[in-house]
């Protein structure tokens, strides 16, 4: 069964190979990046998106264009993720909070954002 599935994230390492992977079974496949898309993604079938899921207007900006080119996001891999690896008395709160705004809250972002649909869908 082919589905629409979005992997935020999905530029490079865990995040491409699942979308390799997703593509390679038949499904329609779209990843986001923040700055760059991997080269030859296209090769494959896969969409890239630009997004930073810690804005809000570029998550709903990105849905909007993976719904337009593939339709309703049916399953979400909210892969995208930072590291400030440091020692906890070196980590500035600053990184820290950059840390939780990218890997928690844009998943709850990109979480929140997708359920619409799925609901709909049910």
């Amino acid at each position: 069964m082919e589905r629409v599935v979005l992997i935020t994230g999905g530029n490079r390492g865990i995040g491409l190979a699942t979308a390799k992977t997703f593509a390679a079974k038949g499904n329609k496949v779209a990843i986001t990046y923040r700055e760059t898309p991997p080269d030859g993604i296209e090769d494959l079938g896969i969409h890239s998106f630009s997004c930073d899921v810690t804005d809000q207007d570029q998550v709903d900006k990105a849905f909007k264009e993976v719904e337009e080119t593939l339709g309703t996001v049916e399953i979400l891999i909210a892969n995208a993720g930072i590291t400030r690896d440091a020692l906890t008395a070196r980590t500035s709160d600053i990184d820290f909070s950059e840390v939780l705004d990218t890997n928690l809250t844009g998943a709850f972002r990109t979480a929140k954002k997708a359920l619409r649909g799925m609901m709909k869908n049910r």
